[in-house]
């Protein structure tokens, strides 16, 4: 799966879900590999990621989403990695809170708002793929969501079978 594709795809329905006081920005890298998530995955990550921003910027601000592709740092050199973020211009976190963002069912939004496992599954969907979350905040100036996952290899034969069979299952 190549995450540029999803996002392309996705932000006119994300810009119509946050509204049109907070623009939805893209900064996509062109050699962005492929990933080892599905398109329904990558959608629900991105979804998660964006409307957590959304909820951070009462007063306005800007959303970012951006890819990366690079190498990957430290134990495994010559292995490369895809970068997803997304940033706000928002409240930002303090430690406390930013410590606990991925625990089943913590929220700071106002009850009937949110069920507190939005990043909880974002984390589970991105440790299944072998990647990695993590979050970057300072209060006061908002927050940025960095999911790292492995590239991958895409087999031009297993996308065929896969699409094919998909094809045919939904006749």
């Amino acid at each position: 799966m190549h995450l540029n594709c999803a996002i392309t795809d996705l932000c006119p329905l994300l810009q119509h879900l946050v509204g049109e006081n907070l623009p939805v920005l893209t900064t996509l890298d062109e050699s962005e590999g492929a990933v080892g998530i599905s398109l329904a995955q990558t959608e629900q990550v991105v979804f998660n990621l964006v409307l957590n921003a959304r909820d951070a910027m009462s007063n306005g601000g800007v959303i970012t989403i951006a890819t990366k592709s690079r190498e990957c740092d430290g134990a495994a050199p010559g292995r490369r990695i895809v970068e997803l973020s997304v940033s706000d211009s928002g409240q930002g976190m303090d430690a406390k809170t930013a410590s606990r963002i991925f625990e089943p069912f913590f929220t700071t939004k106002a009850y009937g708002r949110g069920t507190g496992m939005g990043l909880a599954t974002v984390r589970k969907i991105v440790d299944d793929a072998g990647g990695m979350i993590c979050v970057e905040t300072e209060l006061g100036k908002g927050t940025r969501m960095i999911v790292r996952l492995p590239e991958i290899e895409l087999d031009p034969a297993s996308i065929f079978a896969s699409h094919s069979q998909n094809s045919a299952s939904e006749l």
